[in-house]
């Protein structure tokens, strides 16, 4: 897996990929040391929990690594992109090594909720066609690890709650990316919200 580390309005963010595309993203922190602490954390718990190793890209090196370059500068200005409010839909292969069919289904249904609106956690298990499953929905959820390209934090609990929010910054992250994307949604810019 490649890891990279890069700049944006909001502060550090990271990313790790694979041949197969971005298979996690660190969220922003303000100090590029605490954030390259937090992204080689991350890859390592990632990678333990993977049940096989795409790090290894056999006789086709040299052409992955060409790949894995254009995917992470491709990552990157997306990323940017969304932090500044230019961006509301992103466009990247994800690698989706691994993940059950739930939590795919779960991930694929959230990417359709559209920048700036909001969905419960109830009516998101009704969208995958589960609609006793909030609670294994809100668990899906949990595990994404690749927010704000998977926007889990579009979800909320019932009557609008803010409930849980697994990536540092919890709630206050969650609800600080609804307000910054109902500001761009309308007519707002982004930065450094």
């Amino acid at each position: 897996m490649k890891s990279i580390l890069f700049k944006t309005s909001w502060g550090w963010c990271g990313a790790g990929l694979s041949p197969q595309g971005l298979a996690l993203v660190q969220l922003p922190f303000s100090e590029r040391s605490v954030a390259s602490k937090a992204l080689e954390a991350r890859v390592d718990s990632f990678l333990a929990g993977r049940s096989r190793d795409d790090s290894s890209v056999g006789k086709d090196a040299s052409r992955a690594r060409g790949t894995l370059d254009a995917l992470a500068r491709s990552i990157e200005a997306q990323v940017q992109a969304y932090f500044e409010g230019r961006l509301t839909e992103f466009d990247l292969p994800l690698d989706w090594t691994g993940v059950t069919r739930f939590r795919r289904r779960v991930w694929q249904a959230t990417r359709r909720i559209p920048f700036g609106a909001t969905l419960t956690y109830g009516e998101l298990a009704r969208k995958v066609g589960i609609p006793a499953a909030a609670r294994a929905v809100g668990g899906a959820l949990g595990a994404n690890p690749i927010p704000p390209v998977v926007p889990c934090h579009r979800v909320l609990g019932a009557r609008g709650a803010l409930a849980g929010y697994s990536a540092v910054g919890g709630t206050d992250l969650k609800k600080r990316l609804i307000e910054f994307e109902a500001a761009v949604s309308v007519g707002g810019t982004g930065g450094t919200v």
